[in-house]
């Protein structure tokens, strides 16, 4: 901060504080960080006994040192260096006046710093306060109840003891309370002591002497009446009545939506690192002759996962029904005119995720194969394919009819690999293959989650 203005400066910024405050009848005065008088209000030179004007003198040193008291020097003490304002500061001069003091950093885009302060007679705003309290047919009063009453909102106005003054219909309605309840009770006092809480009543008092106001302060609480809910506070103080204006809004469904969601996002993040795990899983052990042979292999068993997890989003991550996957992945095959040589018969049945991206391969491996080498390789074959829930076991059956006849010792491949381990390492089952003359029987024992 430097210690002296250029004096071009310091004329330029006084005939401007002059022209800003001169004509107030308010007690107001504009000093710079010397604590020099650089304008003075008409309201403020009537309250000086000494008849020199005051430009140019030092606050501190005017009128017989009238303001030279601790409580103003604190004040600047914190304004000055942190830029900061205060509010309603009760002080007593050296003649035993008591006033409430406010000031004020001025934004002057200069390297100095200006600072505004009032004066307020703490006796006619005491009187102000009071006629607000007790007088409620004055018309003050009237006006701020017909406004509180349009705000949709709840909110209090309170004294500067926490009292309640006024409450709006809003928080009647909310709390379900009425005004025998609420008025001239202390906000700690109100309900089951809902509001009875440490850090807000440190808030409300940091609202009083040092910040003009604060904004979401959360309360979660089991209200009297309304049960469980999560309320954000905001605060303003309003300084010429000595209150303060107390807003409430209802966040309950907001916070739940909110967790709602956090968990959500946390299950589809959990979700998609399974999804690529198992998508790794399958590509490593995808094998093949040919670069276009893994390509194919690898495409087809991608599909049947996301034809698993397409069930699953549509249940929403709720057991997957067996059959629409059954269907969903035999739908190619349908297309291709298998419908009257496909039969489908079980139960319904619900799948976890895990499950239904393991049986989804299974599936896929068995139709791929017989669309190759099995019964939907010619037009004379059949599939039925059957399932049957007992003892939280469940017992499918593929069972391929017409189609060419394989050889059973040169027919295990990969996909039959890929089928027997998927039932015992992703399931805990077993899975049985048989290739018989009328074509291949795949038999499943698969335990079903609970």
């Amino acid at each position: 901060m430097s210690s002296t203005l250029p004096e071009r400066s310091k004329e330029q910024l006084a005939r401007f504080a002059e022209a800003v405050v001169g004509d107030l009848t308010a007690p107001v005065v504009v000093i710079d960080h010397t604590l020099n008088i650089l304008a003075a209000s008409t309201g403020f030179a009537r309250l000086l006994a000494d008849q020199t004007p005051p430009h140019g003198r030092q606050l501190l040193q005017i009128d017989n040192s009238r303001w030279d008291i601790p409580e103003l020097r604190r004040a600047l003490e914190d304004v000055l260096p942190k830029r900061r304002s205060f509010n309603d500061i009760p002080v007593t001069d050296s003649g035993g006046h008591a006033w409430f003091l406010s000031g004020r950093v001025l934004p002057t885009g200069e390297h100095a710093e200006l600072i505004s302060l009032s004066f307020e007679e703490k006796a006619i705003t005491e009187r102000t306060a009071a006629q607000l309290e007790h007088d409620e047919g004055e018309e003050v009063e009237d006006l701020a109840t017909e406004i509180l009453a349009t705000l949709r909102e709840p909110m209090l106005v309170l004294g500067l003891d926490h009292r309640v003054k006024m409450a709006n219909v809003a928080f009647y309605r909310l709390f379900r309370v009425s005004r025998e309840d609420v008025i001239g009770r202390t906000l700690g006092e109100l309900g089951n002591g809902q509001w009875d809480i440490p850090a807000l009543r440190d808030q409300l008092e940091t609202v009083l002497q040092r910040e003009h106001s604060f904004e979401d302060f959360e309360v979660e609480h089991e209200f009297q009446e309304i049960g469980q809910r999560t309320m954000l506070l905001n605060a303003r103080r309003i300084d010429h009545l000595r209150l303060v204006l107390l807003a409430m809004e209802d966040v309950t469904e907001r916070r739940r939506l909110e967790q709602q969601q956090r968990m959500v996002t946390a299950e589809l993040a959990h979700r998609l690192k399974n999804i690529l795990a198992v998508v790794q899983s399958v590509a490593n052990r995808t094998k093949a002759t040919s670069v276009e042979d893994f390509r194919s292999a690898l495409i087809g068993r991608v599909k049947a996962l996301a034809v698993a997890h397409g069930v699953l989003v549509e249940a929403q991550w709720r057991d997957g029904d067996l059959r629409v996957l059954i269907e969903q992945l035999l739908a190619p095959h349908f297309a291709e005119g298998g419908g009257k040589r496909i039969a489908l018969d079980g139960p319904r049945v619900g799948l976890s995720a895990e499950q239904a991206t393991g049986f989804a391969l299974i599936v896929h491996e068995l139709a791929t194969n017989a669309s190759k080498y099995g019964a939907l390789s010619n037009p004379e074959g059949r599939v039925d394919v059957s399932w049957r829930v007992a003892s939280d076991r469940l017992r499918f059956e593929w069972a391929e009819i017409g189609g060419p006849k394989v050889a059973g010792a040169s027919a295990k491949g990969f996909g039959t690999t890929l089928i027997e381990r998927t039932a015992s390492y992703q399931f805990g089952g077993t899975a049985e293959l048989f290739f018989e003359a009328s074509g291949l029987r795949c038999h499943l024992d698969l335990p079903l989650a609970r």
